[in-house]
């Protein structure tokens, strides 16, 4: 019997007990215990203490959260895509085609005795990566020449009874100035001038700085197919072959951990004014255009959309099928047209003289 009157009695106290948990907070009406805190209708309510009374104060409207904007993942031959995603695909694509590089210097390298030390080593670090990447496509072994000046290029290939860059010129790879880069079948000058050396901005830097990749990929290039003469079916577009390279060089930039991909590609592409002046990808193919930047954001659109094996087949078909039209459909699935139009409408997304 006292057992019934214990529990009877409990259940008379807890009955009286008002039902805190299931009432709505209300500034100044009663609250259990102190620091409790309970949102209702968009407002936050704490439990504090108002005398000798527990009461819920006003309450304070919770600010909503901030939601990630999110990216439109890219898909192939995408017309509307955020630009990050889209370089990281290609990024990760030639990640892929490469896996675990390892660096070599199975190549004969000539420097200028005015190139310094210290620029020496970088110089190596970048060429023994891009060298040991494409290892196996090499027909002979490379030879390189970095050297400071127009001048220092002529005594020294004049005296090994060679020529790089066009022969009609009055100096190899450049008669304008010391800043230049231009490679053969299996050679390649690079001339710096100290004061490009010595530029703060980071994005020429990293440029001046990846330029024997960007020759090594020429060499490349050269292996799967010659380039042909403007005007020849077979010929590969200036906006290709040098963005191309250009995508290659900044790759290898931070594969190297010299600086970010995006460096070079906001140095390039993005802060380019030239590209400010809208004309179509296609005329980008000599003449007074600079195709570097324009090419490299449509070699970033290729890639990320067909990879980049299929990518380095575009070289290969164009001489297996006799043009560039017939390769380069043949290595992407499109028509060369039909990848001009998308890519006139997609470079609202890839920030091209933004």
């Amino acid at each position: 019997m006292r057992k019934g009157v214990t529990g009877l009695s409990l259940l008379l106290i807890f009955s009286l007990v008002p039902a805190y948990s299931a009432t709505p907070p209300k500034a100044g009406s009663v609250c259990a215990k102190q620091g409790l805190t309970k949102t209702h209708q968009g407002k936050k309510y704490t439990c504090i203490k108002s005398g000798i009374k527990l009461v819920w104060n006003k309450g304070v409207a919770k600010k909503a959260s901030a939601t990630t904007p999110q990216r439109t993942v890219f898909k192939p031959w995408a017309t509307q895509f955020d630009v990050t995603s889209m370089t990281q695909v290609a990024l990760d694509s030639t990640r892929s085609y490469f896996g675990k590089v390892q660096p070599s210097n199975n190549y004969e390298i000539n420097f200028d005795p005015a190139i310094s030390p210290a620029d020496r080593d970088w110089v190596s670090r970048v060429t023994d990566f891009a060298y040991g990447s494409f290892s196996n496509f090499y027909k002979e072994k490379p030879i390189i020449y970095v050297g400071s000046s127009r001048k220092w290029a002529l005594e020294e290939l004049k005296a090994k009874g060679i020529w790089i860059g066009d022969p009609n010129d009055s100096y190899p790879c450049s008669a304008k100035n010391d800043d230049a880069g231009c490679a053969g079948i299996n050679k390649m000058l690079v001339l710096f001038s100290a004061k490009r050396l010595l530029t703060q901005d980071s994005g020429e830097k990293f440029m001046m700085r990846t330029t024997t990749a960007h020759e090594m990929f020429h060499i490349i290039q050269k292996s799967l197919h010659v380039q042909s003469g403007p005007g020849t079916p077979t010929r590969i577009p200036q906006w290709l072959f040098e963005g191309s390279a250009a995508f290659y060089q900044f790759f290898v930039g931070e594969e190297i951990e010299f600086d970010k991909y995006q460096t070079g590609r906001n140095y390039l592409v993005v802060s380019n004014l030239e590209y400010r002046n809208i004309l179509p990808l296609s005329q980008y193919d000599g003449g007074n255009l600079n195709p570097y930047g324009i090419g490299m954001a449509a070699s970033e659109y290729i890639i990320a959309s067909i990879g980049f094996e299929n990518f380095l087949n575009i070289w290969s078909f164009t001489k297996s099928e006799g043009s560039f039209a017939a390769g380069f459909k043949k290595a992407t699935g499109i028509e060369i047209d039909n990848f001009y139009s998308k890519f006139e409408v997609a470079r609202s997304s890839m920030r091209i003289g933004f």
